[in-house]
């Protein structure tokens, strides 16, 4: 009975270790991929060798060379948690990923900006322009006949003050446009 449970308990205890090591690898093999990444975002990295990665102090040290244009590169890299800490690199320039990433944030909302700037000065145009050419006044007695079509299908009624388009019923469009 001794034997059987030395056994078991040999087993078991092996088996730990595997999973550990296999933990401990798979961890190690993460840190490997966010510094080759981190290299690849930050330089334009195309390549890694002689990657080698070791555990000290509750981080990962990842070391190799990063290659561009056949140009090879040294670089320490520290990840904790699954996150790039520190990334020493002699090699080539910096990409500043971040400031051409700003630059483009910066061209696009001022792209935004001056587009809907256009579309509201446009629409308030348009819709001065919608009262322009049958009604100058939107009192009872105005001009417009009873009962007009300001498009194909959309019919509106002066005594309601409402439009109606046809297959969908009442147009809260048509309505403001005609009437407000």
């Amino acid at each position: 009975m001794n034997r059987l449970m030395v056994t078991l308990t040999t087993g078991l205890l092996g088996l730990a270790v595997v999973a550990e090591d296999a933990s401990a690898s798979r961890a190690s093999r993460d840190a490997q991929y966010e510094c080759e990444d981190a290299l690849e975002r930050r330089y334009d990295a195309e390549g890694f060798h002689g990657v080698t990665v070791s555990y000290r102090g509750g981080d990962y040290k990842v070391t190799g060379y990063a290659e561009q244009d056949r140009e090879d590169a040294w670089f320490e890299c520290w990840v904790d948690n699954g996150r790039v800490e520190d990334l020493d690199f002699d090699g080539w320039s910096h990409r500043d990923d971040d400031d051409d990433d700003d630059k483009a944030k910066k061209v696009a909302a001022g792209v935004a900006a001056v587009a809907i700037i256009a579309a509201i000065a446009s629409a308030k145009k348009s819709h001065d322009n919608d009262h322009d050419y049958e009604h100058g006044r939107y009192d009872d007695d105005d001009d417009r006949p009873v009962t007009w079509s300001p498009a194909r299908n959309v019919n509106c009624y002066r005594n309601t003050r409402q439009c109606y388009e046809t297959g969908k019923g009442y147009s809260a469009y048509w309505t403001n446009r005609e009437f407000h």
